[in-house]
């Protein structure tokens, strides 16, 4: 049993000697981790996989969360975690990161270009584009493959003149949110299938002069499903009836879901179920029944009307996989009351940043950072819960 220390400089200058000690023991044991990552690294190139793997992460956050003992806070630990799959990532994929004074939950950023004549010119469209994350996770995209180029927000309220101008600027590439996705079908040049078959538009490319409609909410939501359950032969319900629900309902009725429409609307709710060859009922009769799976593809819930949700708590069940298009807030009400229910609910990041993600590919060429992505996504979010 250690003898215990006096009150005192004295005791004070062993404490630090302790504290020195347990550093240097954290640097080691840092650099162990790092030395496994990059062979993890060799290994995953050699067969082709991702350097990402959001999945595995989230094991490891979970897992340390519930061993950790305190005094350390779960915040904390999600931030320390992060600054080590940041550095896990770098030293997998042999990128060059510079590091910023200040950490947050990604403490390794690029170092920005200098924009120039050739800055090629990216953007979102949309009316309200103010709360909109994408430029954050696009410039991340663009800086971390040494893109040059620029990703801005522009609030439209013109739509024909919006895209006429964007067009004269020679934007290469634009991302469509509410409430143009169906709208600006009419002034493309053409549609992609993925558009066509959602009948709604989220990402246009500029293909040597032709504006080329995609839709790429769809795969998205499907993927970030597929991340925490099997979709074929599970039934699904679908509220909503916009432009995401139509992509969204088209890629799970495509993936094997029996699919449910629920909306407020009858007849808007009616005419997507029966393009889709899907069941639907007023949003008011949702009671969970047989319901595996359950999307929100409305903006119920979406900052500032963050009290608002959907459908009633006592609706929702444990057997239920819970997906929320809305990310900001990153923890809605309805999937609050999700988790609560013991339902396994999925935040609306991972399906952002996979359309992201695509939409990126799509413009450059380039394999998408998906993992600088989601985080550049998620500091954004977690820095503003942290807000009071």
């Amino acid at each position: 049993m250690h003898k215990p220390l006096p009150w005192g400089p004295e005791a004070l200058f062993h404490c630090r000697q302790a504290i020195d000690a347990v550093d240097e023991t954290i640097l080691d044991l840092v650099n162990a981790r790092l030395r496994i990552a990059r062979r993890i690294g060799e290994i995953k190139k050699a067969h082709g996989e991702d350097i990402a793997d959001p999945v595995r992460e989230e094991e490891i956050l979970r897992r340390l969360t519930d061993k950790n003992p305190g005094p350390l806070t779960e915040k904390d630990l999600e931030r320390i975690l992060g600054i080590l799959m940041d550095a896990s990532r770098t030293i997998q994929a042999e990128e060059t990161f510079i590091p910023e004074k200040e950490p947050t939950l990604s403490i390794l950023r690029f170092r920005p270009r200098l924009l120039d004549a050739e800055t090629r010119l990216f953007g979102v469209i949309g009316n309200p584009v103010g709360h909109s994350l994408s430029p954050v996770m696009h410039n991340r995209a663009l800086a971390a493959t040494g893109v040059n180029g620029a990703y801005l927000a522009f609030p439209v309220r013109d739509l024909p003149a919006a895209i006429q101008g964007l067009k004269s600027l020679g934007a290469e590439g634009i991302s469509v949110t509410l409430p143009f996705k169906v709208a600006v079908m009419e002034h493309l040049d053409r549609i992609h299938e993925s558009a066509a078959a959602a009948g709604a538009v989220n990402t246009i490319v500029n293909r040597g002069g032709e504006w080329m409609g995609y839709n790429t909410d769809g795969e998205a939501a499907v993927t970030a499903l597929r991340e925490k359950t099997p979709i074929n032969g599970k039934t699904a319900a679908l509220i909503g009836a916009g432009g995401a629900a139509r992509s969204i309902g088209a890629a799970l009725a495509a993936a094997g879901a029996r699919l449910i429409i629920f909306n407020r609307s009858v007849a808007s709710g009616r005419r997507l179920a029966r393009r889709l060859n899907a069941g639907f009922r007023p949003l008011s009769e949702f009671d969970g029944k047989g319901c595996h799976i359950l999307v929100n593809a409305t903006p119920v819930g979406m900052w500032p009307r963050v009290a608002a949700t959907p459908v009633p708590k006592e609706a929702i069940r444990p057997e239920m996989v819970v997906m929320d298009i809305v990310y900001r807030p990153l923890r809605t009400r309805l999937l609050r009351e999700a988790k609560a229910q013991g339902a396994l609910p999925v935040d609306g990041v991972s399906m952002f940043v996979h359309q992201g993600a695509r939409q990126f590919e799509l413009w450059t060429g380039k394999k998408a950072p998906v993992s600088e992505m989601q985080h550049a996504v998620r500091e954004v979010l977690l820095e503003g819960e942290q807000t009071p």
